[in-house]
């Protein structure tokens, strides 16, 4: 199956904030770790371009402002045997992601 990354942005890095969330994107492809990047909210942009710099292909993230938009997609876009992993702080509200994840694959969603 395929590796799916749902990562918000980690907060409270300072002025190396676009830097390190570049280089982090960067080592998820090097490492050849990932299939689908999903960055949320702000410096989540600048993980997708250290991912694009890497050389992965621009139709395999996608960025989201909202933490419910990402785990949306991801509920959508996973098919039996991938794997995802959510990552992100409190402050990004990441357990959102994870929770219209559920209701979506529960068939629960907008109730």
């Amino acid at each position: 199956g395929r590796r799916i990354l749902v990562a918000g942005e980690m907060l409270e890095l300072g002025t190396t904030a676009p830097e390190l969330h570049r280089e982090l994107g960067a080592k998820a492809v090097r490492w050849g770790q990932v299939d689908w990047l999903l960055g949320v909210r702000n410096h989540a942009k600048s993980f997708l371009d250290g991912a694009r710099q890497e050389g992965m292909d621009g139709d395999r993230m996608k960025f989201f402002e909202t933490a419910e938009e990402a785990g949306e997609f991801a509920a959508a876009l996973v098919k039996a045997g991938d794997t995802v992993l959510m990552k992100g702080s409190r402050g990004v509200r990441l357990e959102k992601a994870l929770e219209r994840f559920c209701a979506v694959k529960a068939g629960t969603a907008g109730r």
